[in-house]
């Protein structure tokens, strides 16, 4: 494969530039340039927007009709993405949450939390991330809000440059959690019960 041994080709070149000619005299550095460049692969799988558009897609296949016309919540959803400025490892932890509109549409739970990992495995700012996720659901669902709040740690943060904790936080909210006090209210302090639970 042309792009896989260019892709190699080009570790190896990093390598070098970095460490020297002799860099791969070292056993533990021997198959260094294939594991990043599978490494990568796999983190960016969804980079291509294409890929990413039909792997959405899917999570919406099984759309199901519900009365329930509260907030509907998950949080403490965990994902791995890579910053676009230095290619360097995020960790999110997510919270969604939607309220379906009358007589509206659900989705099965699990189909959050995939949706949060389709559109994390790429390189991608925080803040784009946090409003597609929150888009998709409002496109697909039609719902009365979206809620979607992002925590990252950014090792571009925490192991180079200033070397802070490297902790960010992003919001989005749609609809009723935007526009209604009251039901952001509830929202956030659901967060706080599930913060609660989870220590």
């Amino acid at each position: 494969m042309i792009v896989k041994s260019v892709a190699i080709k080009s570790v190896r070149m990093l390598l070098t530039s970095i460490f020297g000619s002799s860099w791969d005299e070292d056993p533990n550095l021997k198959d260094t340039p294939e594991r990043v460049f599978r490494s990568y692969k796999e983190i960016l799988k969804y980079q291509n927007i294409n890929d990413r558009e039909e792997a959405v897609k899917k999570c919406f296949n099984s759309i199901f009709p519900s009365t329930h016309d509260s907030i509907i919540f998950a949080p403490n959803i965990t994902t791995h993405s890579m910053c676009p400025h230095h290619l360097l490892p995020v960790t999110y932890n997510m919270t969604i949450a939607y309220i379906p509109s009358k007589n509206g549409n659900v989705i099965g739970a699990s189909k959050l939390e995939r949706i949060a990992r389709i559109f994390s495995a790429r390189a991608v700012l925080q803040e784009d991330l946090t409003n597609d996720i929150s888009r998709i659901i409002n496109e697909y669902l039609v719902p009365t809000g979206v809620a979607v709040v992002t925590s990252g740690v950014h090792d571009c943060m925490r192991v180079r440059g200033v070397k802070t904790q490297g902790s960010f936080e992003v919001s989005m909210m749609l609809g009723a959690f935007k526009d209604n006090k009251e039901t952001r209210a509830e929202f956030f302090n659901l967060m706080h019960l599930a913060e609660l639970r989870r220590k």
